[in-house]
Parts: structure tokens; C-alpha cells; sequence
């Protein structure tokens, strides 16, 4: 069964001071920059995790990238998922279709060395338990590290310019990346 695309476009953008999936990028926005990449890859479906028309919510706000794969562990019991976050928009193609290859086998998330996301992520019954229980339990470690390492996460070699990896939280760093998206290197 081929992996759900889920693309998280949540988040508050405090720092950026604007909603960072709608920034300009060509014609559209960034929203629409990684929908294309997400694809342009052989998956079954590309799903929007966000408050808005049309997306996945999530159903515990405030959490983070947890509470958007809570969310779609209640939509996607049992399937895998390969998920990319919005603001990376230097991600090519290629990097995102390596990871999903090499996940299809495992039953373990991957990602790649020195970063949490992009994800290929199996929404195992043990998965769906351990990201439910630290979004719930105020106790709990929130971060995407701490459930990585629960779940026995594999990590791949990172053989790609770290460049693509940049993601973008500030004006300034959004400067940067549009540069590089009119003129990529």
C-alpha cells in the first residue's frame, strides 16, 4: 500500500511574523511549492495538515508537530506516512523519493542524520499510542527527538548538501531561501 503524503503547513510562525505557508513563491505560495514536490512522488494521497478548509486539523492544538501526527493517526490508522514540513522549500524531489524507497521495507520511522524532518513515519498501533500519549500526558516530552528515539527510529546517512535542509523561521532566513529558490545553486 503506498505511503500518505502529509505536509505540515500548522504551525504559528511567530518568529516569521506572517503565516510562513503563505509566503509568495513564483505564481503561489509556499504551500503550493511543497504540495507540487509531495506530488510529483508516488504516493497514495497528499494531505494538508492545518487549521483550514479542506485540511487536517489538530484535534489537540498547540502541540506541535505531534499534535498534526496525532491527528493523522486517528485519519490514517495503520498506513505509512511521509511527512515534509512547509518550510522547507530547498527539499528536492529526489530526497524526499529516496527516504520514502528506502522506508518501504522498514517498519521503523527513518529520517535523515541530523534531522528530524522530512519523516517516513508507520502509523503502527505502538506509534498511534506513543504520539497519543505524549500530546495528552502534560508531563510527557513534546518533542519529535523523544518520540523518534521510543520508536526506534532508523536514521540514513545524509549524503545531500545540508542547504536543502534549511528551513525557514525568520525574514532574514526567508531572504536567503528566496534567493536561492530564483537561483538555485
Amino acid at each position: 500500500m503506498k505511503a500518505i503524503g502529509a505536509l505540515l503547513a500548522g504551525g504559528q510562525s511567530r518568529r516569521m511574523g506572517a503565516d510562513k505557508a503563505l509566503l509568495p513563491v513564483g505564481a503561489g505560495t509556499l504551500l503550493d511549492h511543497m504540495l507540487a514536490k509531495l506530488r510529483a512522488l508516488d504516493l497514495a494521497e497528499v494531505v494538508v495538515c492545518r487549521d483550514a478548509p479542506g485540511c487536517i486539523a489538530d484535534r489537540i492544538p498547540g502541540q506541535g508537530p505531534l499534535g498534526a501526527l496525532h491527528s493523522l493517526g486517528i485519519h490514517y490508522p495503520g498506513r505509512d506516512l511521509l511527512v515534509v514540513p512547509v518550510d522547507m522549500p530547498l527539499l528536492a524531489g529526489g530526497t524526499l523519493a529516496a527516504l520514502l524507497a528506502a522506508s518501504n521495507a522498514a517498519q521503523r520511522p527513518r529520517h535523515y542524520a541530523g534531522y528530524r524532518l522530512p519523516l517516513w513515519l508507520p502509523l503502527s498501533p505502538a506509534a498511534i499510542r506513543a504520539i497519543a500519549t505524549r500530546v495528552t500526558d502534560p508531563a510527557a516530552d513534546r518533542s519529535l527527538a523523544a518520540l523518534l528515539r521510543e520508536l526506534g527510529a532508523e536514521t540514513l546517512p545524509l549524503h545531500r548538501p545540508e542547504t536543502e535542509f534549511a528551513n525557514v523561521n525568520t525574514p532574514a532566513e526567508w531572504a536567503l531561501i528566496v534567493q536561492r529558490l530564483i537561483a538555485p545553486c
